[in-house]
């Protein structure tokens, strides 16, 4: 059904002036002139039918038809403007935005960001968790944090952990007999169960059978609760480690074939960028 909507930039000019019960004051506003806004609202008036405001000498009164418009219009033009924001964020030249999958802003990320934003009090951060990697780091983010191989053909790669993998569990749960347990298994990486069982010697073990978790997350939290036995990540499982929910019953550890890279764009950074990046290398290397 096709929408029969007044003129959009007509319903602007007429919510300023409702706020602000001056043409005037609208028209700074929005960077339009007083006749520019009275040329609107009239059209508008034309448009529904009924006067939207008593004019007088010095000043503007809404009607009651146009009160109530105007109780209705603010409180969507409010939702249309913190739903762009939420969606896409404000401009800002103190603005700094990430993507990064949701593991790593929780399980890594997060725990460390604190000590960047105090010691940059005036930036404004945005952490973005998209479910598929971008092409392009020019839409709408500064820098994405990405697993894989570090080879992505346009971006400038920096490695940020070397990881290594190893099973994980609640420290009540028995594992003597890895093939009496439920094993646990994160999708999308190259690694898996069976690199480690090789890796250790163990046999008799099923591999293909389990739980399947489509991120690190769920399967660092089922592990803890003792839903079974999962092969961690050495980046993502350290604060587990840490509030000893879970503990690593074996000693054999394998290399993973991807790591966690920062990829931004090619050329010299500035400002709050080159900020992030210099901080976030450093505590790499540390």
């Amino acid at each position: 059904m096709k929408r029969q909507l007044p003129s959009l930039t007509w319903i602007r000019s007429f919510e300023a002036a409702a706020r602000h019960l001056s043409f005037t004051a609208a028209g700074n506003e929005l960077g339009l002139t007083q006749a520019a806004v009275s040329q609107h609202i009239k059209a508008l008036e034309q448009t529904v039918g009924r006067p939207l405001f008593v004019r007088l000498t010095r000043s503007l009164k809404l009607t009651d038809a146009g009160n109530a418009y105007f109780s209705m219009l603010q409180p969507l033009l409010d939702r249309i403007a913190d739903g762009t924001e939420s969606l896409f964020g404000g401009v800002s030249a103190n603005r700094l935005v990430i993507r990064a999958n949701a593991a790593f802003s929780v399980l890594w990320l997060a725990p460390r960001l604190t000590v960047f934003l105090d010691a940059n009090p005036g930036l404004d951060v945005r952490i973005v968790n998209p479910v598929w990697p971008t092409e392009s780091i020019n839409e709408g983010a500064d820098f994405e944090i990405r697993y894989g191989d570090g080879d992505w053909p346009g971006f400038v790669a920096e490695r940020l952990t070397r990881d290594t993998l190893t099973p994980v569990a609640r420290p009540d749960t028995g594992v003597d007999d890895l093939a009496a347990c439920r094993l646990i298994h994160v999708l999308g990486y190259r690694n898996g169960w069976s690199d480690w069982l090789e890796a250790a010697g163990v046999e008799g073990v099923n591999h293909r059978r389990g739980l399947q978790c489509d991120n690190s997350m769920m399967a660092l939290e089922a592990a803890a609760d003792g839903a079974g036995v999962a092969l961690a990540r050495s980046s993502l499982v350290e604060g587990h480690f840490k509030s000893g929910r879970l503990v690593a019953p074996f000693e054999t550890r394998i290399e993973a074939a991807e790591d966690y890279y920062l990829l931004g764009p090619a050329g010299k950074l500035g400002g709050a960028a080159a900020a992030f990046r210099d901080w976030l290398i450093e505590i790499t290397r540390t």
